[in-house]
């Protein structure tokens, strides 16, 4: 595992039988444009014809009068002219961009009704797939309804390519207003997991939070997928405690290949249901507690800071953020590939999350 970080750019370089795969995490610059971010990302892969990409996530906000702006969930198909375009309004904040590429394998793009969705890749000891961007088609459908369409859609794609939700391993849902309806949101989630046996197996880990997107739907899905082909490869929850039995989700995954260990944690919060989150200590205590827990996640695997390829912290309120690197700095925890924004979280009382992917080789 060869990280490197140099000109606002984080890159991590797997080399694996053969192939190279990149985890990418590039910051937006204070004070630069959306069209400037755009240009330094492009440029990043340019003579890297052989690379393919698997994922990339840009994180943007559209900007509001009181300057936070929403969080807004868009795949690279519906990036926005303006985001692109030198001299275009600047209406769209981007914090950054996290990609995943590989090169030296054979990848095949997903398709759902012409566009596509995703990629399906294999190696000696499993077939992957990942799927993004996945939202219900029809937008006037009640809430419940498009959560259910996007689990069609997902077993749709998911069959194109061989695999079924019970070879998924990590979910991401990006709800429109999602303290508004989150319990109905378990509740539709929930009983498909029934449904397809889910609870039986290790429970997906995820991420909620809240996001607006183009077409307007209540929701929009991105997810992993794997399926081993030999006994060496094998996924099992993780967890520095006991597993929560019937949770929605799993707090931590991981997959081991010969010489290769990954990590994937849910995106974690410490909230206390009887905390005041508007007293002065709050969201210190509240980051504190959830970086404690990511750190035992870490090491319950053989891993610490350092072997994080991916991260993601989410504030609800813009005075909070700085609570981050206040706790990194005291606990010299060094440079990560974490990408920090504002987002609606599920619970009002939940001020900060974090989600985190890390890989050990050897």
């Amino acid at each position: 595992m060869i990280p490197r970080e140099e000109k606002g750019v984080h890159e991590t370089s797997l080399r694996f039988e053969g192939t190279r795969e990149v985890f990418l995490t590039l910051w937006a610059r204070r004070g630069e444009l959306p069209a400037a971010v755009f240009a330094r990302y492009y440029q990043h892969w340019a003579g890297q014809a052989r690379i393919h990409l698997l994922r990339q996530n840009v994180l943007a906000r559209l900007c509001s009068g009181d300057g936070q702006g929403q969080l807004h969930r868009f795949s690279e198909g519906a990036w926005p002219e303006e985001c692109r375009q030198p001299g275009a309004p600047a209406s769209w904040h981007v914090v950054g961009i996290h990609a995943q590429a590989l090169e030296g394998s054979r990848v095949r793009h997903l398709y759902l009704r012409d566009r596509i969705v995703g990629v399906v890749y294999e190696d000696t000891w499993a077939r992957y797939c990942v799927l993004t961007g996945l939202q219900p088609e029809n937008a006037r459908l009640s809430r419940a309804r498009q959560v259910d369409a996007v689990f069609d859609l997902a077993e749709e794609v998911l069959a194109g390519a061989g695999l079924a939700f019970t070879d998924v391993y990590r979910t991401w849902f990006f709800l429109d207003c999602i303290q508004i309806w989150y319990d109905e949101f378990t509740e539709a989630r929930n009983a498909f997991f029934r449904s397809r046996g889910i609870f039986a197996r290790p429970v997906p880990v995820s991420t909620e939070v809240g996001a607006s997107n183009d077409r307007g739907t209540a929701l929009v899905a991105d997810l992993l997928a794997m399926q081993p082909k030999c006994a060496e490869a094998s996924y099992h929850e993780a967890t520095a405690d006991q597993p929560t039995p019937g949770a929605s989700f799993g707090r931590a995954i991981v997959f081991n290949l010969p010489g290769q260990r990954r990590l994937f944690v849910s995106g974690t919060a410490n909230a206390r249901p009887d905390e005041n989150p508007t007293l002065p200590d709050h969201v210190a205590e509240s980051v504190g507690r959830t970086l404690e827990g990511v750190e035992a996640l870490l090491r319950s695997q053989g891993m610490g800071w350092r072997h994080m390829v991916r991260a993601l912290a989410y504030f609800q309120r813009r005075e909070d953020v700085g609570a981050l690197e206040r706790w990194r700095e005291a606990h010299r925890a060094g440079s990560w590939p974490v990408l920090v924004t504002l987002a609606e979280l599920s619970r009002k009382n939940r001020l900060f999350e974090l989600e985190v992917e890390a890989v050990r080789s050897g």
